[in-house]
């Protein structure tokens, strides 16, 4: 043994220097116990150089699960000496402090000083692990593992530093009791040479965070990254068995500060899909290639959503009922059906008259608007509408009530309010309001906090015109100052004749 190695082996623990040296020459040490103590041995042959000292990337993300590059290493300690317990790998994220364990890449393995067999294990193992090596370097076995930094009887040392050899350690826990080893994210996937033999050429490593759907399409996310370069690295995804292939280029500084090795991973790759169950499976994809990486597989259901619509109004005269709105099926831009029940007598229809709003809202076309029109006896008549799925899934009932036909003149006006918005002096109250009697603007009575006021519903409306063909000045935009506080707010239609007046709606809301 060299000078720097004896000393190394000496410097801590003089008392237990007997024991040592007589576990230092042994038998059973490996083929290279000329420069190294004794301890576990690997049958992977080291390459030379080895691999370089890990730099310390503390805890910046929490997956509490075992890495298996750390349970591989604490089973070296565990089948080697004939003395230790399991400690435990992982602690949980609501725990205190910054930890390697909150990661799954540090162990504890449980030797005490005051048990003189426990401390010879604990002191042999610690100085088999920072030990000079044949390329006269200390810590070879530290750095074919991937060890970060190990601490032992309150001290510490760190690959980071290991020039610097053992340190004073001053944390709240002295490890008297357990040595903790901290293993770099290459160690933690049994990425070093330890494992592999090879600096180079290894297996891509990635995630799949999420696989999503909707009723038309599949979305994936994760990330891939080979250990072998910086650079960007390709993801496959097969969805029953048809391939897609992505380049995982998306930032993803989290991975950046985790393998230090940029953060151009992350991917994101939607896949159309028609309904029902799926199979998708992920790889990631390697740059020399030695062997592509199975990330996940998985099931996903992509089911069919039911139809949406609105019946936007429902008027009457003395001998008809009259009803428009619009229907669409998210699974498909064609137009779907709508069914109207008169009476318990049903009229099919197609929901396919021009409607550029719904066109804007879903980016399903524009054709999806109906109007329905009935002759009647004066009198009360029940109407229910429904959207008609075009996948033969559940049907939408989109409005059922009961319409009285009776003289134009006594028709009710309708309309919706849009929105009511407060400002840090008052609120703002829009929408429109049509009377079917009449192509005239009409007037509305808002009261706030049971205060009346009346204003005209004049303002522009062009999409209420292209829906009623009663003219497009039906719109209203009221504004009124308040003080802070909460506040109620109820708008009512009028009507132009002598019939009911119409209650639009009523809203709470709070002034700033």
């Amino acid at each position: 043994m060299n000078l720097r190695a004896r000393t190394l082996v000496r410097s801590r623990h003089l008392v237990g220097g007997a024991v040592l040296c007589a576990l230092l020459a042994g038998p059973g040490a490996p083929a290279q116990a000329a420069e190294l103590p004794p301890g576990p041995t690997t049958t992977v042959v080291a390459p030379s150089p080895v691999d370089p000292y890990s730099s310390y990337v503390g805890q910046s993300t929490c997956d509490p699960t075992t890495k298996p590059g750390t349970l591989a290493v604490l089973r070296l300690a565990l089948d080697y000496y004939p003395v230790g317990r399991n400690l435990g790998i992982n602690r949980a994220c609501s725990s205190g402090g910054q930890s390697e364990h909150k990661e799954g890449r540090a162990f504890d393995w449980g030797v005490n000083v005051a048990n003189p067999a426990e401390k010879a294990a604990g002191d042999q193992f610690t100085e088999w692990l920072i030990a000079v090596g044949p390329d006269e370097k200390p810590g070879y076995n530290a750095r074919r593992l991937g060890v970060m930094y190990v601490i032992w009887n309150t001290q510490i040392w760190s690959a980071s530093s290991a020039g610097r050899g053992w340190q004073a350690y001053t944390g709240a826990n002295p490890h008297t009791d357990h040595v903790h080893v901290s293993l770099s994210w290459n160690g933690a996937y049994m990425r070093t040479s330890w494992w592999t033999g090879s600096l180079v050429a290894q297996t891509p490593i990635g995630n799949v965070d999420s696989v999503t759907s909707t009723d038309r399409d599949i979305t994936i996310r994760g990330w891939a990254l080979d250990p072998d370069t910086s650079r960007s690295t390709d993801a496959h995804i097969y969805v029953d068995g048809v391939g897609v292939a992505t380049r995982a280029s998306l930032s993803r500084p989290d991975i950046a500060a985790a393998f230090g090795l940029g953060d151009q991973h992350g991917f994101t790759v939607t896949v159309p899909q028609g309904l029902g169950p799926h199979t998708v499976c992920t790889y990631a994809i390697d740059s020399d290639p030695i062997g592509h990486t199975a990330l996940e597989c998985r099931s996903v259901v992509v089911q069919d959503s039911p139809p949406s619509g609105v019946v936007d109004a429902v008027t009457a005269t003395r001998t008809s009922i009259t009803a428009s709105g619009w229907s669409l099926d998210p699974d498909t831009s064609s137009p779907n059906e709508v069914h109207v029940y008169l009476d318990g007598t049903g009229v099919a229809l197609t929901a396919n008259r021009s409607r550029p709003d719904v066109g804007r809202a879903f980016g399903r076309g524009d054709a999806h608007g109906f109007t329905y029109t009935a002759q009647v006896s004066p009198g009360v008549h029940d109407i229910c509408i429904y959207g008609i799925n075009t996948s033969g899934g559940a049907n939408t009932l989109l409005l059922c009530r009961s319409v009285v036909a009776q003289d134009a003149p006594t028709a009710p006006p309708f309309g919706v309010i849009d929105a009511v918005t407060p400002s840090p002096t008052g609120v703002t109250v829009s929408g429109w309001t049509v009377d079917p009697d009449t192509t005239a603007s009409t007037d509305i009575h808002v009261y706030i906090d049971g205060v009346g006021v009346a204003a005209r519903a004049e303002l522009a409306r062009p999409d209420v015109a292209a829906v009623f063909g009663r003219g497009d000045r039906h719109g209203f935009a009221y504004t009124r100052p308040l003080y802070p506080g909460a506040h109620s707010l109820c708008v009512y239609a009028i009507n132009t004749g002598p019939g009911s007046h119409t209650l639009l709606g009523c809203r709470d809301f709070a002034v700033a």
